[in-house]
């Protein structure tokens, strides 16, 4: 809080009904000193000066910035250049490399959605699909039966099989 002479009264600092908004309002009458143009709008003669200390310390703040990378004001002339005349080729180029290399983004993005759709349990069955995505052919694996043969031998003869390559690798 701040104490304001011409409400006479303690008002916020910021915000609605701080000093400066208050100082604003009551800013009705101002005297033209001599020098200054009686036809011009002191308020936006006051606009103009916040700018342009606004544009200087921007200014400031850049050539503080190029004095830590040790670079000099000329030398972003040169940089400029260099920028321009990248500037004068047509974009067509880049913006064609742009669209292949999104589209193969986009080919990869679908390829492994499909992969990782058929990866589950539910094999995709319940995944949404795009609007033009076309179905995936699903491959059905052989599933072979070993029954218990037609004889007892037989079963004991596969059974002495299996038994025999385990112990082997032991």
């Amino acid at each position: 809080m701040v104490f304001d002479p011409i409400s006479n009264d303690w008002v916020p600092r910021w915000g609605y009904g701080s000093k400066k908004k208050i100082e604003a309002r009551t800013d009705i009458i101002r005297p033209v000193k001599k020098g200054d143009n009686p036809n011009q709008d002191p308020w936006v003669k006051e606009k103009l000066e916040k700018g342009l200390t606004a544009n200087k310390q921007a200014q400031a703040e850049i050539k503080n910035k190029l004095h830590v990378k040790n670079l000099k004001p000329s030398m972003l002339k040169k940089i400029d250049k260099k920028d321009e005349k990248a500037k004068g080729k047509p974009r067509e180029n880049k913006k064609e490399a742009k669209r292949a290399q999104l589209k193969g983004q986009k080919d990869k993005l679908k390829k492994s959605l499909m992969i990782a759709q058929n990866s589950t349990a539910s094999m995709g069955k319940f995944d949404k699909k795009a609007h033009k995505m076309e179905q995936v052919k699903k491959v059905k694996k052989k599933v072979v039966k070993m029954g218990l043969g037609k004889n007892t031998g037989e079963e004991r003869g596969r059974q002495m099989d299996i038994l025999r390559n385990v112990t082997k690798h032991l």
